[in-house]
Formats: C-alpha cells, sequence, structure tokens
C-alpha cells in the first residue's frame, strides 16, 4: 500500500511538472507571435508612411511650382477629403485595411492616418495655420489577433525649395 501511494504521487508530481511546462511552453510561443505581428505592425506602418511621403508636398507643388505665399496651401486642418492621393494632405482621414504573408500566413492589419501642419522650428507641435511642414502621423495594428498592440510613427514632410517665403 505504501508503494501505491507514492507511485501514485509521483505521477501526480509527474503530471504537475508536464502542464507546468506545457504552459510555459505556450506562453513563450504567444509572446514570440505577438513579438512577430508587432514587427510586422511597425513595418506596415513605416510602408505607409513611406507611401505618404512619396507624394508631392501639397496640390500647389505638385506641377513643380514654386509658391510665394502660405496661403497658396491647401486649407486646413482638418484637410477636406480628397480621394486623388497625389499630395500629402489628401492621407488625412484614411482608414485602409492591408494584408501580409508571414510564414505562409496572412495577418491582417488596419491603417489610420492623419496629417496636419506642423511648427517649422518644432516639428513634433502641430498648428491651425498654413507652414512649411506638414505632420503625417499613422496608426497601425493587427486585425488578426486579440489585443493587439497599437503601433503609432509620426514623421514630419517639408515643402523644401517649393515653397518661397520667409
Amino acid at each position: 500500500m505504501p508503494q501505491t501511494m507514492l507511485a501514485l504521487l509521483a505521477m501526480l508530481v509527474v503530471m504537475m511538472l508536464t502542464v507546468s511546462q506545457y504552459q510555459n511552453a505556450v506562453h513563450v510561443r504567444k509572446n514570440i507571435v505577438r513579438t512577430e505581428v508587432s514587427m510586422q505592425t511597425t513595418g506596415v506602418a513605416v510602408d505607409w508612411l513611406e507611401r505618404i511621403g512619396s507624394e508631392a508636398f501639397d496640390e500647389a507643388v505638385a506641377d513643380g511650382s514654386v509658391i510665394t505665399s502660405p496661403n497658396q496651401l491647401t486649407e486646413g486642418p482638418p484637410f477636406a477629403a480628397d480621394f486623388q492621393e497625389n499630395d500629402i494632405d489628401d492621407f488625412h482621414g484614411v482608414s485602409k485595411d492591408t494584408m501580409r504573408v508571414v510564414n505562409g500566413r496572412e495577418i491582417w492589419f488596419h491603417l489610420q492616418s492623419s496629417i496636419a501642419y506642423a511648427d517649422p522650428e518644432d516639428p513634433e507641435k502641430v498648428v491651425a495655420w498654413r507652414t512649411k511642414a506638414k505632420k503625417a502621423t499613422v496608426r497601425a495594428w493587427s486585425t488578426s489577433i486579440a489585443n493587439p498592440d497599437t503601433v503609432v510613427l509620426s514623421q514630419t514632410f517639408t515643402c523644401g525649395t517649393r515653397c518661397d517665403w520667409i
């Protein structure tokens, strides 16, 4: 009888250790997946910022013109809806879903972008008047996992030599 009790106790201890190790393995795997999705989310946000930055600073300079007054720039913020996507402020208020294939699996992401004029001297500061700088902010998260991390990236773009005023 004592050997039977010891054998049952030993089996119980082994089962508890096995379950504990399995739980740890699942926890580690979840963290690996969450980290991979976060990295992909950052990549999607960076790609969207690059897409925004590939367009003209403003409709007024899209054809290569040089402007001499801030009044020639698009009125905003907020910027009116313009679905042409041929200048930076056309991306204001855009909300879209996109997908990447990672290790043979589709991972879906949701993107939101906002555009505002920024203080050229302090590009992080959003202002309510037309300037030579526009700040693009992109929010991205995965719609493929529960409780995803939200990535928020911002980049300031300037008019450069196309805006010729002091």
